[in-house]
């Protein structure tokens, strides 16, 4: 269970990363600034990657106990 939840883990975070470098940051971040936008991304995608995990997790379990 717990190399699944990984798994889940690790693909939304890449999911949430390949949707978020398709934006334009540079209309809200300053000129030559590429390693903020970089940075910006990188925690953005952890955190839209994680919360999308915990509804997954989250629905898999209550479907679960619905079953029983």
């Amino acid at each position: 269970m717990n190399i699944f939840k990984l798994m889940i883990l690790f693909f939304m975070i890449l999911l949430a990363n390949f949707s978020m470098i398709r934006i334009d940051f540079v209309k809200f971040f300053k000129k030559n600034s590429t390693r903020e936008i970089k940075v910006f991304v990188m925690l953005v995608s952890f955190a839209l990657g994680y919360i999308a995990y915990m509804t997954i997790i989250t629905i898999y379990e209550l479907s679960l106990t619905i079953v029983r």
